[in-house]
């Protein structure tokens, strides 16, 4: 499993561009089957798109605040 952690501002997205890179790179180099975009922000409508598309697993801000409380899953999962 690759998790690529995205530590952004709330104005600055993770875009369609970073979740792109993380497509193009876990399969063939990291060799994971599994592939999760982590960030303090949000994600961009394309970017979520995307993600949702290639299966690529998304956690934003609320739902990490959620999960380091103990109130949702892993962004493996």
């Amino acid at each position: 499993m690759l998790i690529q952690a995205k530590r952004y501002s709330p104005k600055t997205l993770v875009g369609s561009q970073d979740v792109q890179k993380v497509n193009g790179t876990y399969r063939d180099i990291h060799h994971c089957d599994l592939a999760a975009v982590v960030t303090t922000s949000t994600f961009t409508k394309t970017a979520a798109a995307f993600c949702v598309r290639t299966g690529i697993r998304m956690t934003d801000h609320r739902s990490l605040a959620q999960w380091a409380e103990d109130t949702s899953r892993p962004p493996w999962h």
